[in-house]
């Protein structure tokens, strides 16, 4: 078995820290744009605290639904957000995903997204992944 890896992504985005923390954390905006383009994110339950879980649906292409759960273990609202990512498919297998807020200006945020832990041949999905749901975050936070 070969090791996990761990990839960073960065993007910039035409939105205050504060409006990109409530669209990551808010079941309601969660929905509009987590996931890669082709899917549709159709629950997000969230229990906003340390400590406290997440769970999200993803409706693939393909009509399955993928089932992602995790615990938050640091949250400062507009700055950085930590929590633990498993497939429901694939629980023994945990990640972290580690979100950074870094103001630009009045309405403009730097979003550094570290997942950690990916498990060794997955990392071009995640990185596909991240990219186009970035892409539709920064799409919702225009309208």
């Amino acid at each position: 078995m070969r090791a996990p890896v761990s990839a960073t992504y960065e993007a910039v985005s035409d939105a205050a820290p504060a409006e990109i923390f409530r669209a990551w954390t808010e079941p309601a905006q969660l929905k509009q744009w987590f996931g890669p383009g082709g899917f549709q994110t159709i629950e997000a339950d969230v229990d906003l605290r340390v400590g406290g879980a997440y769970r999200i649906v993803m409706r693939a292409p393909d009509g399955m639904n993928l089932v992602i759960t995790g615990t938050y273990h640091e949250i400062r609202p507009a700055e950085r957000l930590v929590y633990t990512w498993s497939w429901a498919h694939a629980a023994e297998d945990e990640m972290r995903v580690t979100v950074e807020l870094h103001p630009i200006g009045r309405d403009r945020t730097r979003v550094v997204i570290t997942h950690a832990d990916i498990v060794d041949g997955e990392l071009g999905r995640y990185e596909s992944g991240w990219r186009e749901g970035i892409a539709r975050l920064g799409a919702l936070l225009k309208n």
